[in-house]
């Protein structure tokens, strides 16, 4: 088959369309994992934008005592829950999953925490930041003063935990994208 002009060019023809569809799938394979790459980093960048305006609807209510902050920070919290959830399914590595599973544990808990502490703030309203307050109502002060400790605490564990995972995916995104790059330059110069 060799010997002949035509076959030799049959040769040729079928080695650049082989080296075509390569790198076609290349480009394809390429495209795909930098659009998953963007997703789960917009996704966890989601989880710590609600997480952080969750606190600060929860502080504003605290501060004014305006119920529309009450509803903000259902409202993201929602959001967020919603974003961690989003996560199972496109970051598949048992690390990654033990973290996801880790943030929303801390999440949950964290909304938990700050359950009695809105009971207060609701029933107290903006008078808990006046100073008589602490002497007025010493038990809830305390209460509420240990609460807010708590959550400060939990949340900073939870943001920590998002931050981690987000500096995770994005090396091994960078890492697949870079090997993605290599092997496209590599069938490039074969072809």
């Amino acid at each position: 088959m060799l010997t002949t002009i035509k076959g030799k060019l049959t040769l040729l023809l079928a080695v650049v369309i082989l080296g075509f569809g390569i790198l076609g799938y290349e480009m394809i394979k390429l495209s795909h994992d930098g659009k998953m790459a963007a997703t789960r980093v917009m996704t966890i960048a989601e989880i710590d934008s609600s997480l952080a305006q969750c606190m600060m609807e929860l502080r504003g209510y605290q501060l004014l005592g305006k119920p529309e902050r009450l509803k903000g920070f259902e409202d993201n919290y929602q959001i967020a829950i919603k974003s961690i959830d989003s996560l199972v399914p496109i970051l598949l590595s048992k690390v990654n999953q033990d973290k996801i599973a880790s943030i929303k544990q801390g999440a949950e808990a964290w909304y938990k925490l700050n359950i009695p502490r809105l009971e207060i703030l609701k029933k107290y309203g903006t008078k808990t930041n006046e100073s008589s307050f602490a002497q007025e109502h010493k038990a809830e002060y305390e209460t509420l003063a240990t609460l807010t400790k708590e959550s400060a605490s939990t949340f900073d564990k939870v943001m920590n935990e998002t931050d981690a995972l987000k500096e995770s995916v994005k090396k091994i995104n960078f890492e697949i994208i870079n090997t993605n790059e290599t092997i496209g330059e590599i069938v490039l110069g074969i072809v």
